[in-house]
């Protein structure tokens, strides 16, 4: 590995260093750390056929405390809810979002409604299960319609929402990735390439570096890249690949940011890559030989700058996100958990719950 990859020096591990761009501001004694932030940037030295074209780096944010880049968002997240005095927080997640919300809300002693999918991966469940340890508020909730029925419960409690693809203030937690990377890279990125959902990570990004833009720190905003494996994002770019018979687990249909997204992709002069099962599975098997060990969403971003560089649009210094780690599965009984479907069972469930 030692021959493949040279490591920059790992900046300040906070959010908060760079709590002067945030907006609400959150005051110094609602403000919750974990130690997210400050990940590595490694400098790829050894990388494809076509590597003397680029200059490419990949961002390990599957560092993070909790394994992912959610860390910023809900670290931002949690702290404003904090100061806001919320009692009560509603989330639907595919896994890394909930693992980071749990964690931030035991810190803060806020309680959540966390509703996940059966299918999450039993290393989550135990590392969401580690926070309820310590604060039994964190409740879970198991079902194949999460996200709808999180939207409900949410109305019917009366409690904040904090998807990121539905709260505008989950976004600038994400944006300190644009003013970490500055820090790394100061002679600038002209690409970056990150995993894509809902958009909403790529979007807080984006702010980032709209705002140091606006500042005058950066000349010109970073080509922005959105990689998915279904989703309609990047089929407003990969038109010819984009098909819903080709899909896994790693991301959602539509999205309601998808204009939003798609325009500031445009402004960047960036492109949207879709990416195909076997090819994540071809370069997950290269990096796993080369000792690095990481989620599947990375592979696929590894896959889209080998396209892009294919395609002869890239040139300068890229960056390339690992947004998440692999986890290994630990043995988890999901029937420990409440498995919901129905509205009608989904508010007997809340009365019992939360009486009032």
């Amino acid at each position: 590995m030692q021959d493949v990859i040279r490591q920059s020096d790992r900046v300040a591990a906070s959010v908060w260093q760079y709590s002067r761009y945030f907006s609400p501001v959150v005051s110094p004694e609602f403000q919750l750390s974990l130690g997210e932030g400050g990940t590595r940037l490694e400098h790829v030295t050894e990388w494809g056929e076509t590597s003397d074209r680029i200059t490419l780096y990949v961002k390990r944010e599957d560092e993070n405390p909790h394994g992912s880049f959610k860390d910023r968002s809900l670290a931002y997240r949690i702290s404003l809810a904090r100061q806001q005095r919320e009692t009560l927080l509603v989330l639907s997640s595919s896994g890394n979002a909930g693992c980071s919300a749990a964690a931030y809300c035991a810190a803060a002693r806020i309680p959540l409604l966390l509703f996940l999918s059966p299918d999450t991966p039993s290393a989550k469940l135990a590392e969401i299960a580690l926070a309820q340890q310590t604060y039994a508020d964190i409740r879970v909730v198991l079902s194949r319609r999460a996200m709808r029925l999180a939207n409900y419960a949410s109305a019917a409690l009366q409690a904040v929402n904090i998807r990121p693809s539905l709260d505008d203030f989950s976004l600038p937690g994400y944006a300190t990735l644009a003013y970490e990377l500055q820090e790394q890279l100061p002679e600038g990125i002209d690409h970056l390439f990150s995993f894509a959902t809902s958009g909403s990570s790529l979007l807080g990004m984006g702010q980032g570096w709209q705002d140091l833009l606006a500042r005058g720190v950066i000349k010109h905003l970073p080509a922005l890249h959105a990689v998915q494996t279904k989703g309609s994002i990047a089929s407003f770019f990969d038109k010819e690949r984009f098909s819903a018979e080709h899909s896994d687990n790693l991301g959602i249909s539509r999205s309601r940011r998808e204009q939003t997204v798609v325009q500031l992709i445009r402004e960047s002069v960036g492109s949207g890559w879709y990416v195909l099962p076997d090819e994540m599975a071809a370069e997950q098997a290269e990096l796993n030989e080369r000792g690095i060990i990481t989620s599947w969403e990375g592979a696929a971003v590894l896959s889209a700058v080998k396209r892009a560089l294919q395609t002869g649009c890239l040139s300068g210094r890229a960056v390339a996100i690992f947004s998440g780690k692999h986890r290994t599965e630990t043995p988890v009984d999901i029937n420990s958990y409440p498995q919901i479907e129905s509205i009608p069972d989904l508010e007997a469930y809340l009365h019992r719950t939360f009486p009032r």
